[in-house]
């Protein structure tokens, strides 16, 4: 059986200002559980589990149902973006256009059009930690974040799936996403398309979704579902 998991992505477009200076981690971290409190109240709800979960995918939109399910917009500063990429390490990769970016210099590379991706995100920064916390706690057993910044007019990387169920929530910015089904469900690993070639053109399946995604929405991928943004 695969394993009950998700994986919580965390998407910028730009940068915002303020700051969380003065705040202790656990404080943070309460704060994290609270959002994600918020989320699970708004989507991850009885009916979702039912209808999508591991099933199809859903786009809940801000604008239609208000902003109280992602609440990382008003949180989610350019002083914690910043220390989140200096603390990430081994964690950051670089992507542009579906390929590796192999410049050292990953602010040159931004400039470039190169995305900037944290890997486990929630190991640097409290806010992260305690709503993908609250998250395993609830549902999931395992949760994760995953962070990307990505320049105007780029993407990161191409077409593909994943083996973990995929919650994204906006924080700054736009992404037009494209979401297809695919011969696969509920892969494994070894069984992902797209990470290191292009997935195979009788494997792309017909377009379910394409749409938006702006500050405080969420999306939901189940895992198999073949994605892209830009």
């Amino acid at each position: 059986l695969k394993p009950f998991w998700a994986k919580l992505r965390v998407v910028w477009r730009a940068m915002v200002v303020d700051s969380h200076k003065g705040e202790d981690l656990s404080a943070l971290q309460r704060r994290g559980k609270e959002i994600a409190r918020s989320l699970c109240e708004e989507v991850l709800t009885p009916e979702f589990f039912q209808k999508h979960w591991e099933k199809v995918p859903l786009h809940h939109r801000a604008a239609e149902h208000g902003r109280g399910a992602n609440a990382l917009p008003e949180e989610l500063t350019a002083a914690d973006i910043s220390l989140l990429i200096r603390r990430s390490g081994s964690n950051l990769k670089i992507f542009r256009r579906g390929e590796s970016y192999s410049l050292d210099n990953f602010l040159i590379g931004y400039l470039d059009g190169a995305s900037i991706i944290i890997n486990q995100a929630d190991r640097c920064n409290a806010l992260l930690f305690g709503l993908c916390r609250e998250l395993a706690e609830r549902y999931f057993l395992h949760v994760f974040a995953v962070a990307y910044l990505t320049p105007r007019g780029s993407h990161a990387v191409r077409l593909h799936n994943d083996d973990q169920d995929v919650i994204l929530m906006q924080v700054v910015g736009r992404k037009h996403w494209t979401i297809r089904r695919t011969q696969q469900h509920l892969p494994y690993t070894e069984e992902m398309l797209g990470k290191d070639t292009p997935v195979p053109e009788e494997l792309i399946g017909e377009v379910v979704m394409e749409f938006d995604m702006e500050p405080h929405d969420v999306l939901y991928i189940p895992r198999g579902y073949l994605h892209e943004a830009a």
